[in-house]
């Protein structure tokens, strides 16, 4: 039994919601000195959180800036995957993102996708986005 619940703890959970989640992942403990001791015997793992953003259509060869809701984002924050990929319901047509001329980045209070061309066509769009609360 002990095993089995070790195993279920630590799978990569397959829920993508529009939430803060933590989806299983685990990352080594903190290296930095500051925060915790690296030579410690019960160095504590670091739970990877998930956030979903419905970004909505993609812009015209523009910035688009869409609220993350990540709660009490701060410093101790590092992001460790952001990725998504929209989806031109007309044409049957997908773009992952990133991609060429479409680049994806985060700040305290926004995900951002800028575009170097026209992809408003492309209206439906998720972005997930990963991260260490360290």
């Amino acid at each position: 039994m002990n095993n089995m619940a070790l195993v279920t703890n630590i799978k990569d959970s397959g829920y993508y919601l529009p939430a803060e989640f933590v989806n299983g992942q685990l990352y080594f403990p903190n290296p930095d000195p500051a925060v915790t001791n690296p030579g410690a015997k019960n160095a504590v793992y670091r739970q990877v959180f998930r956030m979903v953003v419905d970004f909505g259509a993609l812009p015209n060869a523009a910035l688009k800036s869409v609220a993350h809701n990540i709660p009490d984002i701060s410093t101790a924050f590092t992001f460790t995957r952001m990725y998504g990929a929209a989806t031109d319901p007309i044409a049957l047509s997908y773009l992952a993102i990133p991609n060429v001329g479409i680049t994806l980045t985060a700040d305290v209070t926004n995900v951002n996708v800028t575009t170097v061309a026209n992809l408003t066509a492309y209206t439906r769009c998720y972005i997930v986005l990963e991260y260490l609360k360290d």
